[in-house]
């Protein structure tokens, strides 16, 4: 209730332009249509209180979408294919055409080169496959964008009487083809050069307005909870990890706990968020920590649980057995520890 009173004012004091010097009215409305595309106020409530609760098991906190801004700021400058978010585009093609050059190889081994029409299916097959080759080797977005564009796919010549099973395989596979290619080239190539530099231009500037706003929320939230004397779990995480870290080195008192400690033992790893990850870090080493979990429990993903944190120092440490010139070694508990 205390969060949702706060950001319902702050959002009236941001249309009226008095939440802050540096948030403009209309800065404040382009974000809000972004969000929710017309001015209501519930759902725009909602859609802050969600983009704010993500950034509690984070370390950056709400500084993660500053973050995000200056990224997308630097990333305008610089050649198309060479930011991470044209890369992202470029591998998401890239993985479906290598998909496909897999499974038509398989399906050139099925069909029959002795009959006449499954013959013109592989030259049909051969001549997709030389254009994925063409594709995957364009590093130039112009032009891998104009070849997109204007490229079609031959349509598979008709065959007479029942299909083999290799023949209804590769038509339904090419099928399918065509409409990941098509999703693909709509969702991630639709933008000119000129395009996507204005586009990371002005999410840059949304994403900057996101921060001001979600930052002045933050505070004015943690302000009144601290005059009430209440705290939030989260809240409890977010200082320990503030008096372990200063600018994201360990502070002295981190060294002292470090220290001080002669064992760590955490059970059900595999629920740790981030910002919990680190502050087991902070008061542990990899000779004194001892953690157990199962990927397969992870239940708190609504509470930003990252199992993936667990799941890679399973994968990096090596077993007991082969870990003698390692600090760190993995275990599998293979039995039932649960009963004698």
């Amino acid at each position: 209730l205390l969060s949702h009173s706060i950001m319902s004012g702050l959002i009236e004091a941001a249309y009226n332009g008095n939440a802050s010097e540096d948030i403009t009215t209309e800065n404040f409305e382009e974000l809000a249509f972004s969000l929710v595309g017309v001015k209501s106020d519930s759902a725009l409530e909602e859609q802050f209180m969600l983009l704010f609760e993500r950034t509690k098991s984070i370390p950056e906190g709400v500084l993660l979408y500053k973050n995000l801004s200056d990224e997308l700021r630097m990333a305008k400058d610089i050649p198309i294919l060479e930011n991470k978010y044209a890369k992202y585009a470029k591998n998401r093609l890239d993985m479906l055409l290598k998909h496909y050059t897999g499974v038509y190889s398989s399906l050139i081994d099925e069909l029959d080169l002795s009959v006449k029409e499954e013959a013109k299916y592989i030259e049909t097959l051969e001549g997709d496959l030389r254009m994925f080759e063409y594709i995957l080797s364009l590093v130039d977005y112009k032009k891998l964008k104009t070849f997109l564009d204007n490229c079609a796919f031959s349509s598979l010549p008709p065959i007479r009487g029942e299909k083999s099973p290799a023949a209804l395989m590769t038509a339904m596979a090419r099928s399918n083809l065509k409409e990941d290619f098509n999703l693909i080239k709509t969702r991630y190539f639709s933008y000119s050069e000129d395009e996507w530099t204005e586009n990371l231009s002005d999410l840059s500037r949304v994403m900057m307005t996101l921060y001001r706003f979600l930052s002045i929320f933050d505070t004015l939230l943690f302000e009144e909870k601290r005059r009430r004397g209440i705290l939030e779990h989260s809240d409890v995480e977010r200082l320990a990890y503030n008096s372990l870290y200063d600018d994201g080195k360990l502070s002295e008192y981190a060294v002292s706990l470090k220290n001080k400690f002669s064992s760590v033992y955490i059970d059900e790893y595999q629920d740790v968020n981030a910002l919990q990850g680190k502050i087991f870090d902070a008061v542990s080493n990899e000779k004194n920590r001892f953690m157990v979990g199962d990927i397969k429990q992870s239940i708190y993903g609504f509470r930003s649980a990252k199992p993936e944190i667990f799941a890679k120092m399973k994968n990096e440490y090596p077993p007991l057995n082969e870990a003698e010139n390692s600090n760190c070694a993995s275990i599998f508990m293979s039995k039932n520890f649960r009963c004698d």
